[in-house]
């Protein structure tokens, strides 16, 4: 059987459609904010820094300059130009503002002037002043100090003059020729420093060679605008899928009753699935919300049937919508009344989440199963074999058929099913229940359940897709089986944990006292009560609180009113007790 499918083409297109105008818009946003941000532009110089030529006053000292650039000289020199007044002083002549910074070039005594403005004129600009300024400040103060260098040397000079004079006539002492020899050598010396301090004057402007003139870098990567185009149009594009998603969710998503107009056999109430302690029928789960109105549904599903065996299948519009843990209530409420057979044939397809029952007192999922039976083979199945692989459940009166220890296979499902595995299951004199995959997994889903003798899609609330569930509906009727649908509600995570902490102060049901069983009747004991009511209405005729009140118990008040309304499964529930007392069904 082809897999039920249904066309999207009109969701895809406004998906599609809503993307591709979030990412142009975000693209024409980004583009004009991107346009409109201001760029910096940067420049840069190379210069080689000198110390000035040191001339000493002393005639008698090396008149070689030094040329050893020392780190103390380089990092004095790059504390003045990265200084604020040298900052102020550049920018008052480009004519805007700069961020200036010199760096020295690895250990070298080269230095790298660099100028950040939001032009690139001004910037172009700034880095040229800046080489011309440090050269001119450099040169001036080299000049002023050679200056006082040769005034001091003239005073020398004069001096060594006098002296000289004073010696030769002798107008202090006699004269000596020896002490005009020495002055005589002075006056030459302090002569040369003269001329030298002469010629260091005519190269003060040679403390700062530059290497590389300004020149504008150009930024790497894209423009702003054209990054902004590229970021906007990203950034749309994922805010648009976002808002589609959102959209396809809640366009599409089942949210209640109201999506499912047109669909007849939507039975209430719906199924509150809550934490993990209400997923599984022992102990406190056994009298869940959740098993409560399994119980509800399944008298609604059953209801008008005689008391032959009956095979049920559950079979879910799509991965995800409570199955499993619908057909495992539902089982354990039919057996209330007689023993049930739970199929997991769900568990037999590849990637499904394991059926909650897998957990039940008794059962072991690593034991022989339903593909353990072979799966290559044309024999017709038959009742023992299933029998010989059910298992005896925790859970009063209810046998579960786990999937086995071969490795999932959809395809051996479907031979399994068109070897009569329903016909097998309904030999074996028990009630069925199904837990079939869901029609997005298998074909192994919808052929159980037209073999079935009744059926019922599950869909959950905010997981399942309206299309899906209307696609299932259509597909399981035209198989000859109008089915019923189960609403599964997911809780809400405040009810999830205040149930599971429910679940957890409750113990089992095998551990609780005696006394527990004593204090008051409990569930067991008020469906027959009610049911024993609804007997004697039939007989006698029902009262107007009584008959109402037993149908408003089983979802079904204002579907039927009169006194021959009562089905087998409520006259089946009078027998209840006794047959929980020995253990017996009705074979």
């Amino acid at each position: 059987m082809r897999r039920p499918t249904v066309s999207r083409l009109g969701g895809t297109q406004v998906v599609v459609a809503v993307v591709v105008v979030a990412a142009l818009l975000g693209a024409v946003l980004g583009g004009v904010l991107g346009a409109t941000r201001s760029v910096s532009s940067t420049a840069a110089s190379l210069m080689a820094l000198q110390p000035d030529s040191s001339v000493t006053s002393n005639p008698d000292a090396s008149l070689d300059p030094s040329v050893d650039v020392s780190d103390a000289f380089l990092q004095t020199e790059l504390v003045y130009l990265n200084s604020e007044r040298f900052t102020s002083e550049v920018e008052d002549a480009a004519g805007g503002e700069v961020d200036l910074e010199a760096t020295r070039v690895n250990q070298s005594n080269v230095v790298q002037v660099s100028a950040t403005a939001d032009t690139p004129q001004v910037a172009l600009a700034a880095a040229e002043i800046a080489a011309e300024r440090y050269n001119e400040v450099r040169a001036e103060q080299a000049v002023a100090r050679l200056d006082e260098q040769a005034a001091a040397v003239q005073d020398q000079l004069d001096t060594v003059v006098g002296q000289i004079d004073a010696a030769s006539t002798g107008s202090v002492l006699p004269p000596d020729a020896g002490t005009v020899t020495a002055l005589q050598g002075r006056y030459e010396n302090l002569l040369t420093l003269s001329s030298s301090i002469g010629l260091a004057r005519q190269t003060a402007d040679q403390g700062a060679t530059i290497l590389q003139p300004a020149v504008v870098s150009e930024p790497d990567g894209l423009p702003p605008a054209a990054l902004g185009v590229v970021l906007g149009a990203l950034l749309g594009a994922l805010a648009g899928a976002g808002l589609a998603l959102t959209w396809r969710q809640r366009s599409t998503t089942l949210r209640g009753e109201a999506d499912l107009v047109g669909v007849d056999g939507v039975l209430a109430p719906r199924a509150p699935l809550a934490g993990a302690g209400d997923l599984v029928p022992v102990g406190a789960g056994a009298t869940s919300p959740l098993a409560r109105s399994a119980q509800r549904q399944s008298a609604q599903l059953l209801a008008g049937r005689d008391d032959t065996p009956v095979v049920v299948a559950m079979v879910g519009a799509g991965e995800g919508a409570g199955t499993s843990v619908l057909a495992l209530h539902h089982a354990a409420a039919m057996a209330r009344r007689a023993p049930v057979v739970l199929v997991l044939a769900g568990d037999a397809v590849p990637g499904a989440t394991p059926s909650p029952a897998g957990s039940l007192p008794g059962v072991d999922t690593s034991g022989r199963g339903l593909l353990d039976l072979g799966t290559h083979g044309h024999r017709p199945l038959a009742a023992e074999e299933l029998l010989a692989v059910a298992q005896v459940s925790g859970v009063e009166g209810l046998l579960v058929i786990t999937a086995g220890t071969r490795g999932a296979s959809a395809s051996d499902l479907e031979h399994l099913a068109n070897r009569g595995l329903v016909a097998a299951l309904r030999a074996t004199g028990h009630d069925v229940v199904v837990d079939a995959p869901s029609l997005d997994r298998s074909g192994a889903g919808p052929r159980l359940a037209a073999l079935a003798d009744t059926c019922a899609l599950v869909a959950g609330l905010w997981v399942s897709s309206r299309d899906d569930v209307h696609v299932g509906v259509r597909a399981l009727t035209a198989d000859g089986h109008g089915p019923a649908v189960l609403l599964a509600e997911p809780a809400s995570p405040r009810e999830r944990r205040g149930r599971g902490a429910a679940a957890d102060a409750v113990p089992p049901v095998g551990d609780r006292p005696a006394s527990d069983d004593a204090s008051g009747p409990g569930p067991d004991a008020q469906a027959p009560a009610a049911s024993a009511g609804a007997a004697r209405g039939h007989e006698e005729g029902p009262g107007p609180d009584e008959g109402h009140g037993l149908r408003e118990d089983l979802g079904l008040a204002g579907e039927h009113d009169g006194p021959g309304s009562r089905s087998r499964d409520e006259a089946a529930q009078e027998d209840q007790p006794e047959r929980a007392r020995s253990g017996s069904g009705r074979r």
